[in-house]
């Protein structure tokens, strides 16, 4: 729906202001059958051209305007035979249950006394919200810096507001987003709403037979105001953070600079003493990073010394 409004509006305006909105939304259902992506391309230049509509908005536009290639199967086959719905089913929560499961077993006497002391430091580090290092008032240029940050998504959010609705910065809209991020940060309530919290489940295909469970990704979409409360904590935060990474650290990291370079300067010291290195290229299965929401807080407020309300809110967020 919103790919069709963003075409109708921006890119193939209708000829007309007679049509009821069935008209449209008829018209709009045959365009988006009708027009490939050369074609749609074409017409995103030529609007740009007439000056129909800002070239930015419309290349903001246009990765959401492209159709997903491969769609999750009604039903899933295993050991050549196609599964019934009720077994198709159980198979994808089986999938979703090993994205999550926690990969060994824990010292239970230990995890309750984190959990405690956790609890404790959530406590008085809600009660010195706003006094913080990172506790300032979230301001508008910091909401549209973390936005600037964001790549292109066409995912389905759970509230159905997607990503474009904030990429097109709209006055109005920026200004909601900043004061909702002002109330519930660090020097406000240094709270995540519940409603930020829902997230939808997402599958991507990854390769293999379609209809086979193991093709397929899970990935959860989280709610964009929550995103983008998260992308506003960590562009304050990350400097601090950053500087108590392990050298060479893959976990956790976006990029993969760092083990790059550490490859490259293994490879290197083996060549300059004349030595063989073999190398063997692997994929690691369930390679989900994990970690323990109790003990990551712990870290961060014993090791780079977050305090006061980013600690709150961190807390509150995970």
């Amino acid at each position: 729906m919103v790919a069709a409004v963003i075409r109708d509006g921006w890119v193939m305006p209708l000829e007309g202001s007679g049509k009821s909105k069935r008209g449209i939304l008829t018209h709009t259902v045959q365009a988006l059958d009708a027009f490939g992506e050369v074609d749609l391309g074409q017409r995103l230049e030529k609007a740009v051209a007439d000056g129909e509509a800002h070239c930015s908005l419309l290349y903001r536009c246009y990765r959401w305007l492209k159709p997903t290639k491969s769609r999750p199967p009604e039903r899933l086959v295993a050991d050549g035979a196609v599964l019934p719905l009720a077994e198709s089913h159980e198979a994808w929560r089986r999938q979703v249950a090993a994205q999550r499961e926690w990969p060994f077993a824990w010292d239970q006497e230990f995890h309750s006394e984190t959990e405690r002391r956790v609890k404790s430091i959530l406590g008085r580090s809600w009660a010195r919200r706003g006094e913080g290092e990172f506790d300032a008032d979230v301001s508008q240029v910091e909401v549209v810096a973390a936005l600037h940050d964001w790549d292109s998504s066409g995912a389905t959010t759970p509230d159905l507001i997607p990503r474009c609705v904030f990429k097109l910065r709209h006055c109005e809209w920026d200004q909601i987003m900043w004061h909702a991020c002002s109330i519930t940060g660090p020097a406000g309530f240094a709270l995540r709403p519940r409603r930020w919290r829902r997230r939808c489940m997402v599958p991507a295909y990854k390769k293999g037979e379609l209809f086979e469970v193991d093709s397929w990704r899970l990935l959860e979409v989280p709610v964009q105001l929550g995103l983008l409360q998260e992308s506003v904590v960590l562009r304050r935060c990350s400097g601090k953070l950053r500087a108590h990474l392990s050298p060479g650290q893959s976990g956790y990291v976006r990029d993969t600079a760092d083990p790059q370079l550490a490859l490259h300067d293994v490879a290197a010291i083996i060549r300059g003493s004349g030595r063989v290195a073999w190398s063997n290229m692997g994929d690691l299965w369930k390679a989900f990073p994990h970690t323990w929401r109790a003990g990551f807080l712990q870290i961060l407020h014993d090791d780079p010394g977050l305090r006061a309300g980013v600690l709150a809110l961190l807390g509150s967020v995970l």
